[in-house]
């Protein structure tokens, strides 16, 4: 495991052309780290971070929303624009 912790996930669907992304996190691990929190939250902000850096022609301050789903074993994490 890195200092950062460790995650897997399948990602289940995305369409760069509408700027959509779900995947589906199976396992992870993160150990709390200053202002980090430990547990599934963290991955919700770097699933929008993913998609951030795959859509390089999204103008500055367009808004993304991104929601989390968990249940037993898994957690649906999806980014969308707008």
């Amino acid at each position: 495991m890195s200092v950062r912790g460790w995650g897997a996930f399948d990602v289940e669907s995305f369409d760069p052309d509408d700027g959509i992304l779900h995947v589906a996190l199976r396992g992870s691990a993160l150990i709390p780290d200053g202002d980090l929190p430990s547990g599934r939250l963290i991955w919700k902000g770097a699933m929008v971070g993913a998609v951030v850096c795959s859509l390089p022609n999204t103008p500055e301050g367009t808004a993304l929303k991104a929601t989390m789903e968990e249940t037993t074993d898994r957690c649906k994490i999806s980014v969308r624009l707008g």
